[in-house]
Protein backbone atom coordinates (compact mmCIF):
# COMPACT_ATOMS: atom_id res chain seq x y z
CA UNK A 1 0.00 0.00 0.00
CA UNK A 2 1.43 3.66 -0.85
CA UNK A 3 0.99 6.71 0.27
CA UNK A 4 -1.18 9.63 -1.63
CA UNK A 5 0.69 11.23 -3.92
CA UNK A 6 2.43 14.50 -3.56
CA UNK A 7 0.28 16.40 -5.36
CA UNK A 8 -2.37 16.01 -4.11
CA UNK A 9 -1.48 16.90 -0.54
CA UNK A 10 -2.41 20.82 -1.27
CA UNK A 11 -5.98 20.28 0.50
CA UNK A 12 -4.26 18.82 3.65
CA UNK A 13 -5.29 21.64 6.62
CA UNK A 14 -8.36 22.68 5.13
CA UNK A 15 -9.91 19.15 3.89
CA UNK A 16 -8.99 17.80 7.33
CA UNK A 17 -11.39 20.96 9.24
CA UNK A 18 -13.85 20.35 6.85
CA UNK A 19 -13.72 16.55 7.37
CA UNK A 20 -14.06 16.99 11.04
CA UNK A 21 -16.96 19.23 10.66
CA UNK A 22 -18.74 18.55 8.07
CA UNK A 23 -18.86 14.40 7.78
CA UNK A 24 -20.40 12.44 10.56
CA UNK A 25 -19.00 10.26 12.71
CA UNK A 26 -18.78 6.33 12.53
CA UNK A 27 -21.43 4.80 13.20
CA UNK A 28 -21.54 3.44 16.97
CA UNK A 29 -22.97 0.50 14.87
CA UNK A 30 -19.75 0.18 12.74
CA UNK A 31 -16.71 -2.13 13.90
CA UNK A 32 -13.64 -0.81 12.20
CA UNK A 33 -13.44 2.64 9.21
CA UNK A 34 -12.92 1.41 5.83
CA UNK A 35 -9.42 0.94 4.39
CA UNK A 36 -8.44 4.81 2.96
CA UNK A 37 -4.92 3.33 1.75
CA UNK A 38 -3.58 3.75 -2.08
CA UNK A 39 -1.53 2.05 -4.39
CA UNK A 40 -1.16 3.09 -8.30
CA UNK A 41 -4.10 2.24 -9.29
CA UNK A 42 -6.84 2.08 -7.07
CA UNK A 43 -8.11 3.63 -3.18
CA UNK A 44 -9.65 2.17 -0.74
CA UNK A 45 -13.51 2.73 0.08
CA UNK A 46 -12.97 4.87 2.77
CA UNK A 47 -10.97 7.91 0.77
CA UNK A 48 -14.49 7.52 -1.32
CA UNK A 49 -16.50 8.21 2.01
CA UNK A 50 -14.87 11.06 2.69
CA UNK A 51 -17.27 13.17 0.44
CA UNK A 52 -19.72 10.36 -0.56
CA UNK A 53 -21.09 9.92 2.65
CA UNK A 54 -24.53 10.99 4.04
CA UNK A 55 -23.96 14.15 6.88
CA UNK A 56 -27.52 14.39 7.43
CA UNK A 57 -28.11 16.87 4.81
CA UNK A 58 -25.73 15.45 1.43
CA UNK A 59 -26.62 12.17 0.15
CA UNK A 60 -29.85 11.59 2.25
CA UNK A 61 -33.55 11.24 1.03
CA UNK A 62 -36.17 12.32 4.04
CA UNK A 63 -33.72 12.06 6.80
CA UNK A 64 -32.38 8.42 5.19
CA UNK A 65 -28.62 8.02 4.74
CA UNK A 66 -28.70 7.15 1.07
CA UNK A 67 -25.07 7.26 0.62
CA UNK A 68 -23.24 4.63 -1.97
CA UNK A 69 -20.91 3.53 0.55
CA UNK A 70 -23.05 2.91 3.60
CA UNK A 71 -25.19 1.18 1.30
CA UNK A 72 -22.40 -1.29 -0.39
CA UNK A 73 -20.39 -1.89 2.85
CA UNK A 74 -22.46 -4.01 4.67
CA UNK A 75 -23.50 -6.15 1.35
CA UNK A 76 -21.85 -9.25 -0.25
CA UNK A 77 -19.71 -7.08 -2.91
CA UNK A 78 -17.86 -5.36 -0.36
CA UNK A 79 -17.27 -9.05 1.23
CA UNK A 80 -16.07 -10.86 -1.91
CA UNK A 81 -12.89 -11.24 -0.60
CA UNK A 82 -14.08 -12.02 3.14
CA UNK A 83 -16.76 -14.52 2.09
CA UNK A 84 -16.41 -17.71 4.34
CA UNK A 85 -17.71 -20.42 2.34
CA UNK A 86 -15.58 -19.34 -0.84
CA UNK A 87 -12.61 -18.73 0.95
CA UNK A 88 -13.49 -22.44 2.08
CA UNK A 89 -13.90 -23.74 -1.27
CA UNK A 90 -10.83 -22.07 -3.00
CA UNK A 91 -9.10 -23.79 0.33
CA UNK A 92 -10.90 -27.50 -1.04
CA UNK A 93 -10.34 -26.55 -4.42
CA UNK A 94 -5.85 -26.36 -4.14
CA UNK A 95 -6.16 -28.93 -1.45
CA UNK A 96 -8.18 -31.39 -4.19
CA UNK A 97 -5.15 -30.00 -6.98
CA UNK A 98 -2.02 -28.75 -5.03
CA UNK A 99 0.08 -28.34 -8.07
CA UNK A 100 -2.64 -25.34 -9.52
CA UNK A 101 -2.50 -23.59 -6.36
CA UNK A 102 -1.23 -20.60 -8.19
CA UNK A 103 -3.72 -20.86 -11.31
CA UNK A 104 -7.05 -21.66 -8.70
CA UNK A 105 -5.91 -18.39 -6.56
CA UNK A 106 -4.97 -16.32 -9.44
CA UNK A 107 -8.62 -16.92 -11.04
CA UNK A 108 -10.49 -16.73 -7.78
CA UNK A 109 -9.10 -13.76 -6.56
CA UNK A 110 -9.71 -11.54 -10.23
CA UNK A 111 -13.48 -10.89 -9.24
CA UNK A 112 -13.31 -11.59 -5.29
CA UNK A 113 -10.00 -9.60 -4.23
CA UNK A 114 -9.99 -7.12 -7.58
CA UNK A 115 -8.32 -4.16 -6.02
CA UNK A 116 -5.04 -6.86 -5.18
CA UNK A 117 -5.44 -8.80 -8.11
CA UNK A 118 -5.43 -6.26 -10.80
CA UNK A 119 -2.45 -4.31 -8.98
CA UNK A 120 -0.25 -7.09 -8.69
CA UNK A 121 -0.52 -7.89 -11.94
CA UNK A 122 0.16 -3.97 -12.62
CA UNK A 123 3.49 -4.24 -10.71
CA UNK A 124 4.32 -8.12 -12.73
CA UNK A 125 3.09 -10.17 -10.34
CA UNK A 126 2.85 -13.24 -12.18
CA UNK A 127 0.00 -14.86 -10.19
CA UNK A 128 -1.73 -13.21 -7.33
CA UNK A 129 -2.13 -15.54 -3.93
CA UNK A 130 -4.26 -15.88 -1.27
CA UNK A 131 -2.12 -15.50 1.06
CA UNK A 132 -1.28 -11.81 -0.31
CA UNK A 133 -4.73 -10.96 -0.46
CA UNK A 134 -5.02 -11.82 3.12
CA UNK A 135 -2.37 -9.06 4.19
CA UNK A 136 -3.87 -6.29 1.91
CA UNK A 137 -6.49 -4.23 3.31
CA UNK A 138 -7.06 -3.04 -0.06
CA UNK A 139 -7.72 -6.14 -1.87
CA UNK A 140 -9.62 -7.25 1.51
CA UNK A 141 -12.54 -4.36 0.22
CA UNK A 142 -13.63 -6.78 -1.84
CA UNK A 143 -15.41 -5.44 -5.00
CA UNK A 144 -14.70 -1.50 -4.18
CA UNK A 145 -15.00 2.07 -5.79
CA UNK A 146 -12.59 2.29 -7.58
CA UNK A 147 -12.79 -0.93 -9.32
CA UNK A 148 -16.08 -0.87 -10.81
CA UNK A 149 -15.91 3.22 -11.72
CA UNK A 150 -12.66 2.85 -13.25
CA UNK A 151 -13.46 -0.39 -15.52
CA UNK A 152 -12.84 0.68 -19.28
CA UNK A 153 -15.78 0.26 -21.81
CA UNK A 154 -13.39 -0.77 -24.83
CA UNK A 155 -14.20 -5.01 -24.37
CA UNK A 156 -17.69 -4.77 -22.32
CA UNK A 157 -19.89 -7.54 -23.71
CA UNK A 158 -17.19 -8.98 -25.67
CA UNK A 159 -15.63 -12.87 -24.69
CA UNK A 160 -12.31 -11.48 -23.65
CA UNK A 161 -14.16 -9.01 -21.55
CA UNK A 162 -15.52 -12.36 -19.67
CA UNK A 163 -14.19 -14.31 -16.46
CA UNK A 164 -12.92 -10.90 -14.66
CA UNK A 165 -11.24 -9.43 -18.00
CA UNK A 166 -12.55 -6.28 -17.08
CA UNK A 167 -9.81 -3.96 -17.78
CA UNK A 168 -8.51 -0.73 -15.78
CA UNK A 169 -6.82 2.09 -17.25
CA UNK A 170 -3.75 3.92 -15.84
CA UNK A 171 -5.22 7.53 -16.29
CA UNK A 172 -7.30 7.76 -12.78
CA UNK A 173 -10.38 8.57 -14.12
CA UNK A 174 -13.89 7.67 -12.25
CA UNK A 175 -16.69 6.97 -14.37
CA UNK A 176 -20.13 8.71 -13.72
CA UNK A 177 -23.60 8.19 -15.02
CA UNK A 178 -23.81 12.24 -14.87
CA UNK A 179 -22.22 14.26 -18.14
CA UNK A 180 -20.77 17.21 -16.60
CA UNK A 181 -18.95 16.26 -13.29
CA UNK A 182 -17.19 19.11 -11.40
CA UNK A 183 -13.95 17.64 -11.03
CA UNK A 184 -12.11 20.18 -8.61
CA UNK A 185 -12.88 18.39 -5.24
CA UNK A 186 -12.28 14.60 -6.67
CA UNK A 187 -8.97 15.67 -8.15
CA UNK A 188 -7.75 17.31 -5.15
CA UNK A 189 -8.22 14.76 -3.17
CA UNK A 190 -7.61 12.00 -4.45
CA UNK A 191 -5.97 12.48 -7.61
CA UNK A 192 -8.85 11.08 -9.49
CA UNK A 193 -10.45 12.62 -12.45
CA UNK A 194 -14.56 12.12 -12.76
CA UNK A 195 -15.44 11.85 -16.09
CA UNK A 196 -18.86 10.50 -17.53
CA UNK A 197 -18.80 7.04 -18.61
CA UNK A 198 -22.61 5.78 -19.81
CA UNK A 199 -21.22 2.34 -19.94
CA UNK A 200 -21.37 2.37 -15.64
CA UNK A 201 -25.12 1.90 -16.17
CA UNK A 202 -24.83 -0.93 -18.73
CA UNK A 203 -25.13 -4.65 -18.22
CA UNK A 204 -21.58 -5.48 -19.57
CA UNK A 205 -20.20 -3.79 -16.72
CA UNK A 206 -21.64 -6.75 -14.74
CA UNK A 207 -20.97 -9.62 -17.27
CA UNK A 208 -16.97 -9.31 -16.67
CA UNK A 209 -17.43 -11.42 -13.43
CA UNK A 210 -21.11 -12.70 -13.99
CA UNK A 211 -19.89 -14.51 -17.35
CA UNK A 212 -17.46 -16.82 -15.69
CA UNK A 213 -15.96 -20.07 -17.52
CA UNK A 214 -13.56 -22.36 -14.83
CA UNK A 215 -10.75 -25.03 -16.38
CA UNK A 216 -11.50 -28.44 -16.22
CA UNK A 217 -8.84 -30.95 -14.38
CA UNK A 218 -8.60 -34.36 -14.27
CA UNK A 219 -7.19 -36.76 -11.78
CA UNK A 220 -3.80 -35.31 -12.61
CA UNK A 221 -5.06 -32.01 -12.04
CA UNK A 222 -4.43 -31.45 -15.95
CA UNK A 223 -6.74 -29.07 -17.77
CA UNK A 224 -8.58 -30.88 -20.10
CA UNK A 225 -11.16 -27.91 -21.56
CA UNK A 226 -13.39 -25.27 -19.79
CA UNK A 227 -16.76 -25.07 -17.94
CA UNK A 228 -19.09 -22.33 -17.66
CA UNK A 229 -19.57 -21.52 -14.00
CA UNK A 230 -21.69 -19.62 -14.12
CA UNK A 231 -23.06 -17.17 -17.25
CA UNK A 232 -25.93 -14.38 -15.69
CA UNK A 233 -24.74 -12.06 -17.70
CA UNK A 234 -25.69 -14.18 -21.29
CA UNK A 235 -28.95 -15.51 -19.65
CA UNK A 236 -29.68 -11.53 -19.23
CA UNK A 237 -28.77 -10.66 -22.53
CA UNK A 238 -31.13 -13.66 -24.52
CA UNK A 239 -33.87 -12.50 -22.36
CA UNK A 240 -36.83 -10.01 -23.00
CA UNK A 241 -35.17 -8.03 -20.34
CA UNK A 242 -31.92 -7.38 -22.86
CA UNK A 243 -35.03 -6.65 -25.39
CA UNK A 244 -36.77 -4.15 -23.24
CA UNK A 245 -33.47 -2.54 -22.21
CA UNK A 246 -34.04 -3.62 -18.19
CA UNK A 247 -30.33 -3.65 -17.19
CA UNK A 248 -28.60 -5.62 -14.36
CA UNK A 249 -28.46 -2.00 -12.31
CA UNK A 250 -32.23 -1.30 -13.17
CA UNK A 251 -33.00 -4.31 -10.64
CA UNK A 252 -30.00 -4.89 -8.57
CA UNK A 253 -29.50 -1.01 -8.27
CA UNK A 254 -32.89 0.43 -8.13
CA UNK A 255 -32.98 4.70 -8.94
CA UNK A 256 -34.99 7.29 -7.59
CA UNK A 257 -36.15 10.27 -9.87
CA UNK A 258 -36.30 13.13 -6.65
CA UNK A 259 -32.71 14.77 -6.62
CA UNK A 260 -29.95 13.70 -4.24
CA UNK A 261 -26.71 15.72 -3.97
CA UNK A 262 -24.01 13.34 -4.03
CA UNK A 263 -21.23 14.94 -2.80
CA UNK A 264 -20.38 16.35 0.73
CA UNK A 265 -17.45 18.80 -0.20
CA UNK A 266 -17.02 21.41 -0.52
CA UNK A 267 -19.23 22.64 1.75
CA UNK A 268 -21.27 24.95 -0.29
CA UNK A 269 -21.70 21.77 -2.83
CA UNK A 270 -25.31 22.08 -3.75
CA UNK A 271 -26.09 20.32 -6.84
CA UNK A 272 -28.84 17.83 -6.42
CA UNK A 273 -28.49 14.80 -9.48
CA UNK A 274 -31.31 13.27 -10.86
CA UNK A 275 -32.02 10.23 -11.31
CA UNK A 276 -29.48 8.39 -8.36
CA UNK A 277 -29.17 5.38 -7.82
CA UNK A 278 -28.88 3.42 -4.49
CA UNK A 279 -25.75 0.99 -4.13
CA UNK A 280 -27.75 -1.74 -2.24
CA UNK A 281 -26.46 -4.21 -5.43
CA UNK A 282 -28.65 -7.15 -3.68
CA UNK A 283 -28.91 -10.34 -4.40
CA UNK A 284 -29.83 -13.93 -2.97
CA UNK A 285 -27.59 -14.09 -0.32
CA UNK A 286 -29.63 -13.47 2.75
CA UNK A 287 -28.23 -16.32 4.32
CA UNK A 288 -24.61 -15.20 3.89
CA UNK A 289 -25.63 -12.00 5.43
CA UNK A 290 -26.78 -12.81 8.41
CA UNK A 291 -23.86 -15.27 8.78
CA UNK A 292 -21.33 -12.44 8.20
CA UNK A 293 -23.39 -10.12 11.22
CA UNK A 294 -23.43 -12.98 13.52
CA UNK A 295 -19.71 -13.54 13.31
CA UNK A 296 -18.45 -9.90 12.49
CA UNK A 297 -16.77 -9.69 15.46
CA UNK A 298 -14.93 -13.02 14.74
CA UNK A 299 -14.52 -12.41 10.67
CA UNK A 300 -12.77 -8.45 11.60
CA UNK A 301 -15.76 -6.77 9.17
CA UNK A 302 -15.80 -3.10 9.02
CA UNK A 303 -19.83 -2.87 8.97
CA UNK A 304 -21.73 -2.96 11.76
CA UNK A 305 -24.99 -4.99 13.63
CA UNK A 306 -27.63 -1.76 11.68
CA UNK A 307 -26.06 -2.10 8.77
CA UNK A 308 -25.64 -5.61 7.98
CA UNK A 309 -29.17 -6.01 8.98
CA UNK A 310 -30.33 -3.22 6.72
CA UNK A 311 -28.54 -5.05 3.75
CA UNK A 312 -30.00 -8.57 4.80
CA UNK A 313 -33.89 -7.12 5.17
CA UNK A 314 -33.20 -5.62 1.35
CA UNK A 315 -32.17 -8.61 -0.18
CA UNK A 316 -35.14 -10.88 1.75
CA UNK A 317 -37.31 -8.08 0.40
CA UNK A 318 -35.46 -8.81 -3.66
CA UNK A 319 -36.08 -12.44 -2.31
CA UNK A 320 -39.61 -12.59 -1.29
CA UNK A 321 -41.08 -9.60 -3.78
CA UNK A 322 -38.99 -9.67 -7.10
CA UNK A 323 -37.94 -13.53 -7.95
CA UNK A 324 -40.90 -15.84 -8.51
CA UNK A 325 -44.44 -16.06 -8.68
CA UNK A 326 -46.28 -19.04 -7.22
CA UNK A 327 -50.16 -20.27 -8.11
CA UNK A 328 -51.72 -23.24 -7.17
CA UNK A 329 -54.70 -24.65 -8.39
CA UNK A 330 -56.58 -28.30 -7.47
CA UNK A 331 -59.46 -30.19 -8.92
CA UNK A 332 -61.11 -33.64 -9.02
CA UNK A 333 -60.42 -36.30 -11.49
CA UNK A 334 -61.48 -39.19 -12.21
CA UNK A 335 -58.64 -41.08 -10.25
CA UNK A 336 -58.11 -38.49 -7.51
CA UNK A 337 -57.23 -35.12 -6.61
CA UNK A 338 -55.16 -32.89 -9.21
CA UNK A 339 -53.01 -30.05 -7.94
CA UNK A 340 -51.16 -27.85 -10.63
CA UNK A 341 -48.73 -25.38 -8.94
CA UNK A 342 -47.27 -22.80 -11.37
CA UNK A 343 -43.48 -21.35 -10.72
CA UNK A 344 -42.82 -18.36 -12.94
CA UNK A 345 -39.33 -16.58 -12.82
CA UNK A 346 -39.71 -12.92 -12.51
CA UNK A 347 -36.13 -12.32 -12.62
CA UNK A 348 -33.44 -11.36 -16.38
CA UNK A 349 -31.39 -14.81 -15.47
CA UNK A 350 -31.97 -18.34 -14.67
CA UNK A 351 -33.49 -18.79 -11.28
CA UNK A 352 -31.71 -19.55 -8.95
CA UNK A 353 -28.30 -18.58 -10.81
CA UNK A 354 -24.64 -17.33 -10.06
CA UNK A 355 -22.69 -20.11 -8.55
CA UNK A 356 -24.07 -23.50 -9.21
CA UNK A 357 -24.77 -24.73 -5.71
CA UNK A 358 -28.19 -22.73 -5.03
CA UNK A 359 -31.28 -24.06 -5.63
CA UNK A 360 -35.52 -24.17 -5.18
CA UNK A 361 -37.79 -26.83 -4.63
CA UNK A 362 -41.59 -26.61 -3.89
CA UNK A 363 -42.77 -27.93 -0.43
CA UNK A 364 -46.75 -28.80 -1.04
CA UNK A 365 -48.67 -30.41 1.83
CA UNK A 366 -52.73 -31.41 1.69
CA UNK A 367 -54.36 -31.11 4.78
CA UNK A 368 -57.55 -32.74 5.13
CA UNK A 369 -60.99 -31.06 7.75
CA UNK A 370 -59.26 -32.05 10.70
CA UNK A 371 -56.24 -30.03 10.29
CA UNK A 372 -54.32 -33.61 9.53
CA UNK A 373 -51.88 -33.45 6.62
CA UNK A 374 -52.59 -36.30 4.29
CA UNK A 375 -49.53 -35.85 1.69
CA UNK A 376 -46.37 -33.79 2.16
CA UNK A 377 -43.78 -33.61 -0.55
CA UNK A 378 -40.52 -31.15 -0.17
CA UNK A 379 -40.24 -31.10 3.68
CA UNK A 380 -36.75 -30.57 4.64
CA UNK A 381 -34.93 -31.05 8.21
CA UNK A 382 -32.91 -28.98 10.28
CA UNK A 383 -30.08 -29.16 8.89
CA UNK A 384 -31.54 -28.04 5.63
CA UNK A 385 -31.67 -31.61 4.16
CA UNK A 386 -34.68 -32.65 1.36
CA UNK A 387 -36.68 -35.32 3.05
CA UNK A 388 -36.98 -37.71 0.17
CA UNK A 389 -34.69 -36.53 -2.24
CA UNK A 390 -32.99 -39.44 -4.58
CA UNK A 391 -29.41 -40.00 -4.58
CA UNK A 392 -27.17 -39.45 -6.53
CA UNK A 393 -29.45 -36.92 -7.16
CA UNK A 394 -33.74 -35.94 -7.73
CA UNK A 395 -34.62 -35.98 -11.15
CA UNK A 396 -36.95 -33.50 -12.59
CA UNK A 397 -40.24 -33.91 -13.09
CA UNK A 398 -43.64 -33.41 -14.47
CA UNK A 399 -45.91 -35.17 -12.95
CA UNK A 400 -45.35 -36.57 -8.93
CA UNK A 401 -47.55 -39.34 -7.28
CA UNK A 402 -45.44 -40.17 -4.18
CA UNK A 403 -44.77 -37.71 -1.17
CA UNK A 404 -40.83 -38.97 -1.73
CA UNK A 405 -41.01 -37.42 -5.01
CA UNK A 406 -39.78 -33.50 -4.66
CA UNK A 407 -39.65 -31.12 -7.30
CA UNK A 408 -35.66 -29.73 -6.92
CA UNK A 409 -34.68 -26.34 -9.46
CA UNK A 410 -31.09 -26.84 -9.30
CA UNK A 411 -27.71 -27.44 -11.21
CA UNK A 412 -26.00 -30.77 -10.60
CA UNK A 413 -22.41 -30.88 -11.59
CA UNK A 414 -20.66 -33.92 -13.41
CA UNK A 415 -16.84 -34.72 -14.39
CA UNK A 416 -15.76 -35.77 -17.26
CA UNK A 417 -16.56 -39.40 -16.63
CA UNK A 418 -20.68 -38.43 -15.92
CA UNK A 419 -19.99 -38.90 -12.20
CA UNK A 420 -22.09 -35.96 -9.56
CA UNK A 421 -19.08 -34.13 -8.15
CA UNK A 422 -19.15 -31.11 -5.26
CA UNK A 423 -15.28 -30.39 -7.19
CA UNK A 424 -16.03 -27.22 -9.07
CA UNK A 425 -12.53 -28.21 -10.98
CA UNK A 426 -13.11 -31.08 -11.56
CA UNK A 427 -16.95 -30.31 -13.55
CA UNK A 428 -17.25 -30.83 -17.26
CA UNK A 429 -21.10 -29.91 -16.88
CA UNK A 430 -24.19 -30.40 -15.58
CA UNK A 431 -25.97 -33.83 -15.12
CA UNK A 432 -28.90 -31.62 -14.26
CA UNK A 433 -29.73 -28.05 -14.98
CA UNK A 434 -34.16 -27.44 -14.61
CA UNK A 435 -33.26 -24.14 -13.34
CA UNK A 436 -36.29 -21.86 -14.70
CA UNK A 437 -35.22 -20.20 -17.71
CA UNK A 438 -35.81 -16.12 -18.29
CA UNK A 439 -38.70 -14.94 -20.12
CA UNK A 440 -37.97 -14.77 -23.64
CA UNK A 441 -35.12 -17.32 -24.00
CA UNK A 442 -35.19 -18.56 -27.37
CA UNK A 443 -33.98 -21.95 -27.49
CA UNK A 444 -31.65 -20.82 -30.62
CA UNK A 445 -30.01 -18.56 -27.55
CA UNK A 446 -30.41 -21.63 -25.45
CA UNK A 447 -27.96 -23.69 -27.61
CA UNK A 448 -25.42 -21.19 -29.03
CA UNK A 449 -24.88 -19.71 -25.49
CA UNK A 450 -24.88 -23.22 -23.76
CA UNK A 451 -27.82 -22.25 -21.77
CA UNK A 452 -30.05 -25.26 -22.60
CA UNK A 453 -31.95 -27.03 -19.96
CA UNK A 454 -30.24 -30.70 -19.40
CA UNK A 455 -32.52 -33.50 -18.08
CA UNK A 456 -35.90 -32.29 -18.09
CA UNK A 457 -36.81 -34.71 -20.91
CA UNK A 458 -39.67 -33.29 -23.01
CA UNK A 459 -41.17 -31.22 -20.55
CA UNK A 460 -43.06 -29.05 -23.03
CA UNK A 461 -42.49 -26.10 -20.54
CA UNK A 462 -38.79 -26.44 -20.75
CA UNK A 463 -38.95 -27.26 -24.76
CA UNK A 464 -41.97 -24.83 -25.64
CA UNK A 465 -40.60 -22.45 -28.18
CA UNK A 466 -39.49 -20.13 -30.40
CA UNK A 467 -39.79 -18.06 -26.89
CA UNK A 468 -39.53 -19.46 -23.02
CA UNK A 469 -42.26 -18.39 -21.06
CA UNK A 470 -40.33 -18.43 -18.13
CA UNK A 471 -42.18 -20.82 -16.14
CA UNK A 472 -43.45 -24.33 -15.18
CA UNK A 473 -46.31 -26.17 -14.14
CA UNK A 474 -45.98 -29.49 -12.14
CA UNK A 475 -48.25 -31.92 -11.58
CA UNK A 476 -49.36 -33.48 -8.50
CA UNK A 477 -52.03 -36.32 -8.92
CA UNK A 478 -53.06 -37.33 -5.42
CA UNK A 479 -54.92 -40.67 -4.93
CA UNK A 480 -57.30 -39.07 -1.92
CA UNK A 481 -60.89 -39.97 -0.97
CA UNK A 482 -63.05 -37.28 -1.68
CA UNK A 483 -63.09 -34.98 0.83
CA UNK A 484 -62.85 -31.35 1.74
CA UNK A 485 -58.87 -30.48 1.82
CA UNK A 486 -56.68 -27.29 1.98
CA UNK A 487 -53.47 -27.37 -0.12
CA UNK A 488 -50.55 -25.22 0.43
CA UNK A 489 -47.19 -24.59 -1.91
CA UNK A 490 -44.54 -23.11 -0.92
CA UNK A 491 -41.55 -22.37 -3.30
CA UNK A 492 -38.34 -22.67 -1.21
CA UNK A 493 -34.97 -20.96 -1.72
CA UNK A 494 -31.01 -22.71 -0.23
CA UNK A 495 -28.05 -20.87 -0.51
CA UNK A 496 -26.04 -24.04 -1.12
CA UNK A 497 -26.73 -27.50 -0.38
CA UNK A 498 -25.59 -29.32 2.58
CA UNK A 499 -23.61 -31.50 0.76
CA UNK A 500 -21.23 -28.59 0.18
CA UNK A 501 -20.11 -28.27 3.61
CA UNK A 502 -20.24 -32.81 3.63
CA UNK A 503 -18.02 -32.32 0.94
CA UNK A 504 -15.52 -29.39 2.18
CA UNK A 505 -15.34 -31.38 5.63
CA UNK A 506 -12.85 -33.79 3.64
CA UNK A 507 -10.33 -31.33 3.64
CA UNK A 508 -8.48 -30.15 6.87
CA UNK A 509 -7.37 -26.44 6.24
CA UNK A 510 -8.34 -23.31 8.51
CA UNK A 511 -10.85 -21.92 6.13
CA UNK A 512 -12.51 -25.37 5.79
CA UNK A 513 -12.50 -25.31 9.15
CA UNK A 514 -13.99 -22.65 10.27
CA UNK A 515 -16.64 -22.82 7.39
CA UNK A 516 -18.06 -26.24 9.74
CA UNK A 517 -18.28 -23.84 12.87
CA UNK A 518 -20.07 -21.11 11.30
CA UNK A 519 -22.44 -23.54 9.01
CA UNK A 520 -23.24 -25.96 11.85
CA UNK A 521 -24.09 -22.82 13.95
CA UNK A 522 -26.36 -21.39 11.06
CA UNK A 523 -27.45 -24.47 9.16
CA UNK A 524 -29.19 -23.64 5.53
CA UNK A 525 -32.94 -23.87 6.03
CA UNK A 526 -34.40 -22.24 3.30
CA UNK A 527 -36.15 -19.11 2.76
CA UNK A 528 -39.64 -19.21 1.38
CA UNK A 529 -39.83 -17.26 -1.31
CA UNK A 530 -43.66 -17.36 -2.19
CA UNK A 531 -46.66 -19.43 -0.43
CA UNK A 532 -49.71 -19.87 -1.77
CA UNK A 533 -52.96 -22.19 -0.83
CA UNK A 534 -56.26 -22.85 -1.91
CA UNK A 535 -59.06 -25.28 -0.77
CA UNK A 536 -61.12 -27.84 -2.58
CA UNK A 537 -64.44 -29.67 -1.72
CA UNK A 538 -65.87 -33.04 -1.65
CA UNK A 539 -65.84 -34.64 -5.30
CA UNK A 540 -69.21 -34.93 -6.59
CA UNK A 541 -70.34 -38.85 -7.63
CA UNK A 542 -66.59 -40.04 -6.22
Amino acid sequence: MKPLPAHVIGFSILFVLLVRFVAPATTAAATAPLPDGTSDLFAGSGVCAMCHRSNGVALSEKGADVSPVTLWRAGMMAHAARDPLWRAVVASETAEFPGQQALIEDTCTRCHAPLGHAEAHHDGTAAYAIAAMAEDPLALDGVSCTLCHQIQPGNLGQTDSFSGGYRIGTGRHIYGPYPDPFPMPMRNHTGYTPVHGAHVQQSELCGTCHTLYTPVLNDAGEATGRFAEQTTYLEWKHSQYARQRVTCQGCHMPYTSTGVDIATLPPWHDRHRVPFWYHYLTGGNEYMLRLLQANRHRLGLTAGDDEFAFSAAKTGDMLRRETARLTVAAAWQDDGLQVDVRVTNLTGHKLPTGIPLRRMWLHLTVTDARDAVVFESGAWTADGEILGEDRPFEPHHQRLTRADQVQIYETVLGDSRGRVTETLLRTAGFLKDNRLLPRGLTLTAAEEGDLRPRGVGDDPDFTAGPEHPGCDTVTYALALPAGTYRVRAELCYQLFRPALTAHLAHFDTPETRRWQELSAARPPVPVILQSVSCDVGAASGL
